[in-house]
């Protein structure tokens, strides 16, 4: 049994958004967080190293969050988040890879890595195809989570028609922009809450001469020409977890521009927990991770074949919203949905993710930690 290891987990390749410091953080800072609390939790001593900290914090009997310049350079551990570039400076015997997409910079290193922890088995499929440096037998799918205890159940009153959008921009707003419009024509009570933050990924493309550019200026045009849409901007996760309980359907039409963005899905886990029916694109690792619960439909555009083998139809935004509407006008199957969601997400929490960590970590001392266990 391995107990009392020192872990370094080099977090700064992460600078978009906050990790050592409050505010909205994104989906791999929250990750990071959670992960490191719940080794901490179990007796390794953890030291994080972040971008946004200038002085040592102390969050835990053996929990210490460092700024970049400023921190421990040698452990029994280190795990890499998102990129092997910054660990030139760190010293251990194991090295673990945290990659949070199918394409990680490598920068040579890649045969140092003992192991790779993943989000899904489509990730692990993905990525070792163009990283053959990363063989699918160092790879581990670990998984994302959620915090249980944030989303009391049985749920809070849901406000009726509410749909919500919690995720970036450029994955599928402007499809659910254009389904929230047939649902309001069924459900004239219906809103929709955009959360994540609209404004700050607006800036940074609004000026680009790409497709992108032009996709975000039309749903800025349409949030701000409709008083049932809302877009609140980047939230602490505290008020995520309120606009999280208060949806009625949780449609996500994902149709992200690149391939691997949706090798998990953190939001969808958050909606499922809080037991939101999921109503999901059937791309990359969802049916893998969400197909117990969720209703999977095609991407928005895509063809489908019909009763013949040359019988094909274009789905389109009014099939995705008569699926919308027919679950909020039947409250049976609303709730049969939300208690399979609630399920699901019983089996994904940041528990077990961090008992999947342990156990990659026991196998590892078979091999490497003989000499610190």
């Amino acid at each position: 049994m391995i107990e009392d290891l020192a872990i370094i987990l080099d977090g700064r390749p992460l600078t978009f958004y906050p990790l050592g410091k409050p505010g909205f953080h994104g989906g791999t800072e929250l990750y990071v967080q959670k992960l490191a609390h719940g080794l901490a939790g179990l007796g390794h001593t953890l030291h994080i190293i972040t971008n946004d900290l200038e002085h040592e914090e102390q969050r835990g009997p053996t929990e210490w969050w460092w700024g970049a310049h400023n921190h421990p350079t040698h452990a029994d551990v280190v795990m890499a988040v998102s990129t092997l570039e910054t660990i030139s400076d760190l010293v251990a015997p194991v090295l673990v890879f945290l990659p949070n997409g199918i394409d990680p910079p490598l920068f040579g290193r890649g045969h140092m890595v003992d192991a790779v922890a993943c989000f899904s088995q489509n990730h692990i499929d993905l990525m070792c195809r163009l990283r053959p440096e990363l063989p699918a037998a160092r790879c581990h799918i670990t998984g994302l989570g959620v915090d249980l205890d944030e989303y009391p159940w049985p749920p809070a009153p849901f406000i009726p028609g509410r749909m919500l959008y919690a995720n970036d921009p450029a994955r599928g707003l402007l499809p659910t922009l254009n389904i929230f419009e047939r649902v309001k024509t069924k459900v004239p009570e219906a809103t929709l809450h955009i959360t994540y933050d609209f404004d700050r990924q607006f800036a940074q493309h609004q000026w680009g001469a790409r497709c992108m550019s032009e996709i975000l200026w039309e749903c800025k045009g349409r949030i701000e020409a409709d008083d049932a849409i809302v877009s609140v901007g980047g939230l602490t996760h505290d008020r995520l977890v309120g606009e999280e309980r208060a949806c009625d359907v949780y449609a996500y039409p994902s149709d992200p521009p690149n391939t691997g963005s949706q090798i998990h899905g953190m939001a969808q886990i958050e909606l499922a927990a809080a037991g939101a029916p999921l109503v999901l694109s059937d791309i990359e690792a969802f049916p893998e991770v969400f197909g117990a619960a969720a209703k999977l439909l095609p991407v928005v555009g895509s063809l489908r074949k019909q009763a013949g083998p040359t019988d094909l139809e274009r789905v389109d935004a009014q099939d995705w919203a008569d699926v919308v509407i027919a679950i909020m006008r039947d409250d049976k199957t609303r709730q049969a949905m939300s208690k399979r969601s609630r399920a699901l997400a019983e089996k994904h929490t940041w528990g077990h993710v961090v008992e999947r960590f342990q156990t990659m970590l026991q196998g590892l001392a078979a091999e490497r930690l003989e000499a610190i266990a």
